[in-house]
């Protein structure tokens, strides 16, 4: 402010922004106006006249923070995506379920349909419902708004980036009955790492092949793995207190692979006694259409399981973990 009784407000004042070279005489009434500015912090710097009109008096700086439209923020942007995600998910999920409907539909007026044909056909469409797990998409999402109500930039992009990569992996994916292993491996990955970072890293895992695998030719159902790692994690890793491991090893033995998945967790036994207690257990059908899938690859007539299940234990016979291990023919190009 500038107090000058001689010139009775007829004084002159000079204006610039700091990062203007030259000065600007203010109008008269002392009105600034900068229009069109963007968004960002500026610095007015003001310098009133004596009554000589000599600009020898102090200067005044004053700090302007230009605030960007709600529309032009990134949460707003972060928010958009969001819902055209949860929008794309309930058309895939109607779209899906119109497509069972009529080949249910179908399936009666032909009865010349074999037991077999009429069997893969509802595994293929349950499967792929599976795969569009509606509790993993929406806890996906929930995880994306916390990074956002967080203020985490950072997060929310990476994590927004790595779910929608698996959601069109997912969508490509189920539209073939056989992948590469090299694709298959590709979205576990992606999988584990949201469930990492869904769950604040609480638990590590390791995927590893043997050198004899040629992972880009050899051929595996879409998201065999996926329902194991998940089980492991929700119903073996969480519950435990300290930070836990899942580790993954493919090998090749003859004419088959053989995927084992190990986890370190508190065990089937005390598992399933937290699950009895618990009035939210999560009941997933996952395990069971993913065992009936692997089971119809085996047409050599053997009565061995090809998904195996085992209880880990340490050196004192105490629960140490569980340990899954499915086999499958070798299929190539």
């Amino acid at each position: 402010m500038n107090i000058d009784f001689f010139s009775k407000g007829k004084g002159f004042i000079r204006y610039k922004m700091t990062e203007e070279e030259s000065w600007n005489i203010a109008p008269e009434g002392h009105v600034l106006r900068y229009e069109n500015l963007k968004p960002g912090k500026y610095q007015l710097v003001i310098q009133p006249a004596n009554a000589g009109s000599d600009f020898n008096n102090p200067e005044k700086i004053i700090n302007i923070n230009v605030v960007p439209a709600f529309w032009n923020t990134w949460w707003f942007s972060a928010l958009i995506l969001l819902g055209i995600s949860a929008l794309v998910f309930l058309f895939i999920h109607n779209n899906t379920t119109k497509r069972y409907k009529a080949k249910l539909a179908n399936k009666h007026r032909e009865h010349e349909l074999s037991e077999l044909k009429q069997k893969t056909m509802k595994l293929e469409m349950q499967a792929l419902r599976a795969q569009m797990n509606p509790h993993f998409i929406f806890n996906s999402l929930n995880s994306i708004n916390r990074f956002i109500l967080q203020n985490n930039r950072t997060e929310a992009s990476a994590y927004l980036s790595k779910f929608s990569k698996l959601v069109r992996m997912i969508l490509q994916n189920s539209q073939a009955a056989l992948i590469t292993l090299d694709c298959e491996i590709e979205s576990l990955k992606l999988y584990l790492e949201l469930e990492g970072v869904r769950f604040d890293y609480r638990f590590g895992y390791k995927i590893s092949l043997s050198n004899d695998l040629d992972e880009n030719a050899l051929k595996v159902p879409p998201l065999i793995i996926q329902p194991y790692a998940e089980n492991a994690i929700w119903h073996g890793l969480m519950p435990k207190e300290e930070k836990g491991q899942l580790d993954i090893d493919i090998s090749q033995d003859e004419n088959f692979i053989y995927i084992k998945i190990a986890d370190d967790g508190i065990g089937r036994t005390k598992s399933a006694s937290l699950s009895s207690k618990s009035s939210t257990n999560h009941k997933s059908m996952g395990l069971h259409i993913t065992a009936d899938r692997i089971a119809m690859h085996h047409d050599d007539g053997s009565v061995e399981s090809a998904v195996t299940i085992n209880d880990l234990t340490d050196s004192e016979g105490e629960a140490a973990g569980t340990e899954v291990i499915i086999k499958l023919p070798i299929i190539y190009d």
